[in-house]
């Protein structure tokens, strides 16, 4: 094939393709019309830009829903008495804005549109679009956070001591720094999550990604698909499980029972020297090695150990690994 029935044919492939996105974006929008479908809208080129700004008096909201299926969102602490939410898009479309409903009781709940935006001759771009969040320190009842496929961060605390923290991202990464609230949940499917300074009864889960944490207080439930789980500078109790990935918890209080399970991966823990405990731990085909094994009692194959460490110990410790090692020392 010559040059120029090659530039030829490339060109005819280019038109085929505009008038068929022209086709699907006319359906789609038909659809959309009849309440049947989303919208579709594309653009050559395309950048994203602050289209839409939602604004609430911060006396007016005690609680705060966002839910956006493709987006980044940020969440920034305000010097202003309003809570702000601004969206930078790339469809300069009115459909492709969130909608806000609110009830009596001061909840607002911002739904991201389900647009579907392409850019022609670029990239398909909902990873350039984000959501800008800001709220004073307002002392929400209620916090919540969900995107699709996008990350989730913040770094500062917005919901009082007895309020809810719910944070949750399907492909996307979570880091939050500094909240304390009475129940706090993170929930990634096959991203990261990272958090820091955290205080309450907190649930943290992951599909496929890690999760690392650094300060964290209170009853915890942990839970790793196939991801790690480290936690520096733990305080609290509960529990730690990962299906194929490692644990490593250094815990500079323990208040109350623990337990550490892996399906194929090691797990350690470290404890203050000066704790009281009964201690349990089994493997199928790994080993257990702590610090105090002169107070325990050993099966056979080594693989199965039990005993109390201290006087008067008022917490469990129980530790299982399918086909890993099993590590305690104290500090």
């Amino acid at each position: 094939m010559n040059k120029s029935k090659l530039l030829f044919w490339s060109g005819a492939a280019v038109i085929l393709i505009f008038a068929l996105l022209i086709s699907i974006g006319s359906v789609r929008g038909a659809k959309s019309m009849n309440g049947n479908g989303g919208i579709f809208t594309f653009s050559i080129g395309g950048k994203a830009k602050l289209r839409n700004t939602i604004e609430y008096p911060a006396s007016e909201v005690n609680a705060l829903t966002l839910e956006y299926g493709s987006k980044n969102v940020y969440v920034y602490p305000s010097q202003e008495d309003k809570i702000v939410v601004k969206e930078y898009l790339i469809s300069d479309n009115p459909a492709a804005q969130a909608t806000v409903t609110e009830t009596e009781n001061g909840e607002v709940v911002v739904r991201g549109s389900q647009t579907n935006h392409f850019v022609l001759f670029g990239i398909f771009i909902g990873m350039g679009e984000r959501i800008e969040v800001y709220i004073p320190k307002t002392e929400l009842k209620a916090l919540s956070i969900t995107t699709g496929s996008g990350n989730i961060a913040s770094e500062a605390d917005f919901t009082n001591a007895e309020g809810t923290l719910s944070v949750q991202a399907g492909s996307g990464n979570i880091h939050w720094d500094t909240a304390l609230a009475k129940e706090l949940s993170f929930q990634a499917g096959s991203g990261n999550v990272r958090l820091d300074n955290i205080t309450g009864v907190i649930k943290i889960k992951t599909g496929s990604g890690n999760i690392t944490c650094d300060g964290i207080s209170g009853p915890a439930d942990i839970k790793a698909g196939s991801g790690n789980i480290t936690v520096e500078e733990f305080c609290g109790s509960g529990s730690a499980l990962a299906g194929s990935g490692n644990i490593k918890i250094d815990a500079d209080e323990i208040t109350d029972d623990i337990k550490i399970e892996t399906g194929s991966g090691n797990s350690r823990l470290e404890i203050p020297e000066s704790l009281s405990f009964r201690f349990e731990a089994k493997t199928g085909s790994g080993n257990i090695n702590t610090d105090f094994d002169d107070v325990l009692t050993f099966n056979k194959k080594g693989n199965q150990a039990e005993g109390s460490v201290g006087t008067d110990p008022a917490v469990n410790i129980s530790m299982r690994a399918n086909s890993g090692n099993v590590r305690v020392v104290t500090d």
